[in-house]
């Protein structure tokens, strides 16, 4: 233990003048970050843009440090005089995991807790998301920078590794936009977890036994791998894994519409529900627009229950023609809300796909049996949290910290390091405030998101919502002491929804994909 003292203490000491840029941002980037949420003072200059500098020198500057803290005994080359003093490696890593817990973790966690405060979030039941946040910032940035510091032998040689390193991790998390296939809500965290696994046991390597170029290779495992999951596990039936197959009691009917008039391409009567609740947009994993078949196919939604609703996350299609031929596509991801209407009964809407012009030339010459299974989420609406406009604001429990803002146009809200759950926000607008017999108009609005919480490391601990209330009847303002009610929309579970195979000319259903 002596051993790891001597050494954070030698490591202070000779990098004290590097740890005064990190210092100095994260506290500018602490006083400043609050005026960005929509709540404070309105100043002359964006001070959302400089949070932003800030919050790219304290990791940038943090980058030098580190690569400093490793290289300070370095691993590469022969000669090092360090390597003549009874240095036992373990510690020798151990200093340097001390030294950045001290300077980065514990002031990072200090800052991100002031914010907290600052927002009017509670600090303390938000502990868990700060330490997950400091795993994540473990994760993604401290190992592989401390990693690449320790198989180069200066700093510009290690912010060049570090570019090519951070660039191919980027390429790997970024393919399932280009896809557009349905990916297992966990790939990401999966994902993250070999980097961290990876870089830690080339690290390891390093220190252990000093060979750079075997490093260097468990290093290149990270992207290897990542890249590799994210290529062959989206679309697959792994994707749609944490979706438990339809019950009797899964709340929702989907069946396909033979009305005539929605017919693609027949007319207005078809193009009315361009909007509709299924809508959906898959694209084929391979090949542009000029390779594939665009097919529209009108679907009718029912069995939902009022307070119910349900968040379309993936569907594929599957045709079968007359002769047994079965094609079969990919599971696609889609973003859509189904919800129950106020008069019941049946919905209008459709689901759209590209298939291979190869397949569609063998199934389009006769009768096609169509299915389509959809991936969905199950919300359930929750008691309704009633209160009034205020600049003041107010907590609002799972959402966060809702105030009205400065123009009475819209309503910020705050949550802990991640955006919140699914809500749905009710309102009045009118105009001008002041007037006691001015008209209120219900204003409708929804706040939060369903998706999976990043696996990325925030410096900033808040996130800003900003909520903007729509009226249909007329415009006006959101004035305060005017009623406001939130009632989330909880996800109760996760599942799939089967569509009955109907029979289909393929033909009535194409139409023009457009970019």
């Amino acid at each position: 233990m002596n051993q790891c003292v001597n050494i954070l203490r030698k490591d202070v000491g000779q990098l004290w003048p590097q740890m005064v840029t990190p210092m100095m941002a994260l506290i500018l980037f602490t006083l400043l970050e609050p005026t960005t949420w929509g709540g404070g003072p309105q100043l002359v200059f964006s001070t959302a843009a400089l949070t932003r500098v800030l919050e790219l020198l304290f990791s940038m500057s943090w980058i030098v440090l580190m690569v400093s803290l490793v290289q300070a005994e370095r691993m590469v080359g022969l000669n090092q005089f360090w390597t003549t003093r009874p240095y036992e490696w373990p510690k020798l890593i151990a200093a340097k995991g001390l030294f950045v817990l001290a300077w980065l973790y514990l002031p990072l966690a200090v800052a991100e807790a002031v914010l907290l405060w600052r927002a009017r979030l509670p600090v303390l039941g938000s502990v868990p998301a700060l330490v997950l946040n400091l795993l994540l910032l473990t994760a993604a940035f401290v190992l592989p920078v401390m990693c690449v510091a320790a198989v180069t032998r200066s700093i510009a040689q290690a912010v060049v590794v570090l570019m090519i390193v951070f660039a191919a991790l980027s390429v790997a998390w970024t393919l399932s936009a280009l896809f557009e296939a349905l990916a297992p809500r966990s790939l990401a965290a999966v994902q993250m977890g070999i980097v961290a696994a990876v870089f830690a046991a080339a690290l390891a390597n390093q220190y252990r036994t000093r060979k750079t170029r075997r490093s260097m290779w468990i290093m290149q495992l990270a992207p290897a791998l990542t890249m590799a999951l994210q290529l062959t596990v989206p679309g697959t039936p792994v994707a749609a894994g944490g979706y438990a197959r339809a019950t009797n009691d899964v709340g929702l009917a989907v069946r396909f519409d033979d009305n005539p008039l929605r017919v693609f391409g027949s007319g207005p009567a078809s193009m009315q529900d361009r909007r509709g609740l299924l809508r959906s947009l898959g694209r084929s994993l391979l090949g542009g627009p000029g390779d594939n078949v665009f097919v529209h196919l009108p679907l009718l939604v029912s069995g939902m229950q009022p307070g119910t609703s349900f968040s379309l996350e993936g569907h594929r299609l599957k045709l079968t023609g007359a002769d047994g031929y079965a094609w079969q596509s990919p599971w696609l991801s889609e973003a859509g809300m189904i919800a129950a209407s106020a008069a019941g009964g049946e919905q209008t809407g459709f689901a759209e796909f590209l298939i291979p012009r190869k397949v569609y030339d063998r199934l389009s010459g006769g009768p096609v049996a169509a299915q389509i299974d959809f991936a969905v989420a199950k919300l359930e609406d929750q008691p309704a949290v009633r209160t009034k406009l205020s600049m003041e604001g107010e907590s609002i429990p799972a959402l966060g910290f809702c105030a009205l803002d400065e123009s009475y146009s819209g309503v910020n809200c705050r949550s802990a390091f991640r955006d919140p759950g699914r809500f749905a926000v009710e309102s009045y607008r009118k105009m001008p405030c002041t007037a006691a017999d001015s008209a209120a108009n219900p204003a409708f609005g929804m706040v939060g998101s369903l998706e999976p919480a990043s696996v990325l490391p925030s410096i900033s601990s808040v996130v800003a919502t900003g909520l903007g209330l729509n009226s249909p009847r007329a415009a006006g303002y959101l004035c305060p002491g005017m009623p406001i009610e939130f009632i989330e929309k909880r996800v109760v579970g996760r599942g799939r929804v089967e569509m009955k195979a109907a029979t289909v000319d393929l033909k009535r259903y194409v139409g023009t994909f457009h970019n």
